[in-house]
């Protein structure tokens, strides 16, 4: 800790400029999700509101079938909740390798900023 203090320390600008740096990274990570993020969510309204045709004047919702998912039985519409879940997580994983990669990128972008100390 003393010697990335130090590091920090001799830095044009010290600690204050460094905290802006890391701030300035973490606020381009958050902007990426942000964007991966909405167009996920416009993609899935969109397809929600895509009505096949020929459904478009079906029978409203009964109450002995609204357990049901897209037609399933409850199990599958259990199962379909568990993929769904699946791969939110793994988009997660995918934007937090990101997110790694980003911050190893400013890290050596601010080491590379940093003076040079004998």
């Amino acid at each position: 800790k003393r010697m990335i203090d130090d590091h920090v320390r001799r830095m044009t600008g010290g600690f204050k400029a460094m905290n802006r740096f890391v701030r300035g990274c973490i606020k381009e990570a958050l902007y990426a999700v942000h964007a991966s993020f909405e167009a996920d969510f416009e993609s899935l309204v969109l397809a929600l509101d895509n009505v096949p045709e020929g459904e478009e004047e079906e029978a409203p919702v009964h109450a002995q079938t609204a357990p049901r998912l897209l037609g399933r039985g409850r199990s599958s519409s259990r199962h379909l909740c568990r993929s769904i879940e699946a791969s939110v997580e793994a988009k997660a994983r995918g934007e937090l390798a990101l997110c790694r990669s980003r911050s190893a990128s400013c890290a050596s972008r601010a080491a590379s900023a940093s003076p040079r100390t004998g």
